[in-house]
């Protein structure tokens, strides 16, 4: 449920990322959400967080103090480097996109997941800021990348067999292909 939610989000021109606890991060969320967006985590009292997935911000602790705040506040490490600029950059929240992410697309989905494949538009987050800016959309072009590591894994696995054998008490042991 969380991942349409987030996908709502997103489809109507949102920057969208997820906060949760360590324990909710790593106990109730597949890869489709943690590796596609961007994940807040909260665990306070420890050196690090116990979820040991990619994370842009750490919640540590919720007994901050700021000057001219009367009450406690939420105390954040970020470890992106800029959001506001991604965000602006790509036109979502309601700002208008920069002049290089307002061209038309210039790929086809199928020619950006291959590139993908190729680690031409690096991994995680980096992935989805770059194809975001570059005026594509991000969940379209990894969808297809799913499917298509789906597919070769699938074939993978039908093709490839591993045998082995005893001949004259010595034993070989290989793989065949299906042809």
């Amino acid at each position: 449920m969380a991942k349409a939610f987030l996908e709502i989000l997103e489809n109507a021109g949102y920057y969208v990322g997820m906060y949760c606890s360590a324990y909710y991060l790593t106990n109730f969320f597949d890869s489709s959400v943690k590796d596609n967006y961007t994940m807040w985590v909260a665990h306070y009292g420890v050196s690090k967080p116990s979820y040991t997935g990619t994370y842009d911000i750490w919640q540590y602790s919720s007994n901050g103090s700021v000057a001219g705040i009367n009450h406690r506040c939420d105390m954040n490490y970020c470890y992106k480097e800029d959001f506001p600029e991604t965000i602006k950059n790509a036109g979502l929240n309601g700002f208008a996109k920069t002049s290089d992410a307002t061209e038309s697309p210039k790929k086809s989905i199928d020619e950006l997941a291959k590139e993908v494949l190729e680690n031409k538009w690096g991994t995680g987050e980096e992935r989805r800021t770059r194809l975001t800016e570059a005026g594509y959309n991000y969940n379209e072009v990894q969808a297809i990348v799913n499917e298509m590591v789906k597919e070769k894994e699938e074939v993978q696995a039908k093709e490839t067999k591993t045998i082995e054998l005893a001949i004259d008490s010595k034993k070989f042991k290989g793989t065949i292909t299906e042809e």
